[in-house]
């Protein structure tokens, strides 16, 4: 929380570290869920997967130039790839620190489970909305709420047989009319199974089918609310185009693409500069994403 207001605090005068804190690689756009609050719901581009030997690519730029950091996946359940173990191994070869991603679990069985843990992956977050089957299913749609606590159980029991370091985090979005009430069960329920158990909110609300609860803000009145992913962040398609956004779902702030360019360039590059230059003077109605992106209207 500190080193987020002090960058917020700051923006007017931040200076852009050589090489982002973060990579996201996509490895895919495709889904097995249809979960009410997901910007999917109006992505506009085509679904794909990244093909191996582009992500081998990638992952040799990135630990060339000294990334340690690489989250590998965004508007796409990770699962589906079928390459994804060796995608875990091969980042780990190339001695990236970190890698993780982000998933519902509906497919993490116990045969893929061990392979994961074995391949080296340092983190997993697994997303879950409520604490009830009622709730849970009506949010995550095409989810099945039994299934998925299997998973997670199983996962959590085998994570700690085979000794591995790999870190645990379960997540809910907090703020949704469904979820509110049901918050601090969820953090009850998993706190003493997991490492870390993530309440957050919805950055983005590119639809209607959510209602939002709007709770104190323990920034307000002490800085005006604004991003930092422009200083943090570069978000890899899986064709390659780069974004300085992980919402942004259309690819809008579209910077480049990797095929052509290397991350430090892309990451210096006058496209991107301009964008943050935009952030510094907050005039993000400007950019088509941030317009309704809730940290961007205060929360």
């Amino acid at each position: 929380m500190g080193v987020m207001l002090n960058l917020k605090r700051n923006l007017l005068t931040l200076k852009v570290p050589e090489l982002p804190k973060m990579l996201y690689i996509e490895t895919t756009n495709k889904c097995n869920l249809r979960c009410v609050m997901c910007p999917r719901s109006v992505m506009k581009r085509k679904p794909g997967s990244i093909k191996f030997g582009f992500y081998k690519k990638i992952v040799d730029k990135a630990s060339k130039e000294g990334i340690k950091w690489i989250r590998l996946h965004g508007f796409g359940e990770p699962l589906l790839h079928p390459d994804l173990v060796k995608m875990i191994e091969y980042a780990k070869r190339k001695h990236i620190q970190k890698v993780d991603f982000s998933t519902n679990a509906m497919l993490l069985n116990e045969s893929l489970a061990e392979k994961i843990i074995r391949a080296g992956l340092d983190e997993i977050q697994i997303s879950m909305d409520g604490v009830t089957r009622e709730t849970y299913e009506k949010i995550r749609v095409g989810a099945k709420w039994d299934t998925v606590i299997k998973n997670v159980k199983n996962f959590i029991a085998l994570r700690n047989k085979i000794n591995s370091k790999l870190r645990i985090k379960l997540q809910m979005i907090k703020d949704m009319s469904e979820t509110y009430s049901e918050a601090k069960e969820f953090r009850r329920m998993w706190e003493r199974k997991v490492d870390e158990v993530s309440l957050t909110s919805l950055s983005s609300l590119p639809t209607k089918k959510v209602k939002r609860i709007r709770g104190k803000r323990s920034c307000a009145g002490i800085i005006p609310p604004t991003c930092t992913q422009p200083w943090m962040t570069l978000y890899i398609a899986y064709n390659g185009d780069v974004t300085p956004c992980c919402d942004d779902v259309n690819l809008d702030l579209k910077i480049g693409n990797i095929k052509n360019s290397s991350i430090h360039d892309l990451w210096h590059s006058e496209n991107i500069n301009e964008i943050r230059e935009i952030f510094r003077k907050r005039e993000f109605q400007k950019l088509k994403p941030c317009r309704t992106c809730y940290i961007l209207r205060g929360g």
